[in-house]
């Protein structure tokens, strides 16, 4: 016994003489291939990438930024946050 998608090779081969509008699945199948979305935008560096003497908080003046969206409506309020690592002062 062979599978189905075994048996719609041999149909788009032509070993077999059925067409492929006889077949149920076949004409209700996406022959399209599937994409993999990647992110559109790359937006800077990640922080794992971040310089170590970055990570130990000892200059003044690196600063992260966060956005954080709601249900990414117009009407809906947008909370961006900028935190300066060594002082940990935050502006919201």
């Amino acid at each position: 016994m062979v599978c189905t998608k075994t048996l719609y090779n041999y149909v788009d081969t032509g070993l077999l003489k059925i067409a492929n509008i006889d077949l149920p699945l076949k004409v209700k199948r996406s022959t399209k291939p599937r994409k993999i979305r990647k992110h559109k935008r790359h937006l800077g560096t990640s922080i794992d990438e971040r310089p170590e003497h970055i990570n130990n908080r000892i200059e003044f003046g690196h600063l992260e930024i966060d956005k954080f969206i709601g249900k990414k409506n117009r009407s809906d309020a947008v909370l961006f946050t900028i935190t300066e690592r060594n002082t940990r002062k935050e502006i919201i």
